[in-house]
């Protein structure tokens, strides 16, 4: 038994018209490869985009003190040492690690997590102090995360604004490291330090600085991100990746 199926194509159109010619069939054709050219620089498009998003330099950040410089020093290319602490005090590894780097011949930048238990300017001279015998660091990374924050947001972005300005007149390239649920409880949302750099620290073993990052604090996308971490040479390390890493600072390579 034989079953045949018809169906209406184009909407009725083939009602009307009876037949088409060579002509109608060479212009179909024509239109078809004009589509798959047109769908064929969306999709290389697409992947441009999308490509964009993925890291193109990677770094770490540590706090401890090294343990192995020679391992370290043929390990990395850049690194990130933790130069302030949150009890408001230098960390006694940044310069035990800036001794034991020097001959390191890749980039040094340093990061800060801000005590409001110390006044602004002696914390930013104290930062300023312990990096300026360092040519090499170039970038202060700001962390805005913890529970050692005020209570009042005002207050809070008041400080940062204040030691964000303390910072630059020593002329470092300064970032915010953070993320979307600190920034909201901390800094209620502001969006005051959207034009520094943002180092996103998200933790989901995913290298791809872009990948659902959500704007947040007038950021429409980070230069970085913290994306998770391990161990290197006998230390504990952060794993990041950079966006650009010119637009971020030059430091990361």
């Amino acid at each position: 038994r034989f079953f045949f199926f018809f169906f209406q194509a184009e909407d009725g159109i083939r009602d009307v018209e009876r037949s088409r010619g060579l002509g109608d069939v060479y212009k179909r054709q024509y239109q078809r490869r004009v589509h798959g050219i047109i769908l064929m620089r969306i999709l290389v498009l697409c992947i441009l985009l999308v490509g964009s998003m993925a890291a193109t330099g990677y770094f770490i950040d540590m706090w401890e003190e090294i343990r192995d410089p020679k391992c370290f020093i043929a390990a990395v290319k850049s690194v990130v040492f933790r130069v302030y602490t949150s009890i408001g005090k230098v960390d006694p590894n940044f310069n035990k690690n800036m001794v034991k780097m020097k001959d390191f011949k890749g980039n040094m930048s340093a990061y800060i997590v801000p005590s409001q238990k110390v006044e602004v300017k002696k914390q930013a001279a104290d930062i300023v102090a312990a990096a300026k015998n360092y040519t090499q660091i170039k970038m202060l990374a700001i962390v805005i995360e913890g529970r050692d924050w005020n209570t009042d947001p005002v207050k809070n972005v008041n400080f940062l604004l204040a030691l964000v300005t303390e910072l630059k007149r020593s002329k470092y390239t300064i970032c915010i490291q953070t993320e979307e649920r600190a920034w909201d409880r901390i800094m209620d949302m502001s969006s005051d330090f959207s034009d520094l750099n943002l180092w996103w620290n998200q933790h989901d073993n995913d290298p791809e600085v872009g990948r659902r990052f959500r704007p947040f604090g007038g950021w429409r996308q980070p230069k970085a991100k913290q994306y998770g971490s391990g161990e290197l040479c006998g230390n504990s390390i952060g794993k990041n990746s950079v966006f650009n890493i010119q637009a971020l600072t030059v430091q990361f390579k």
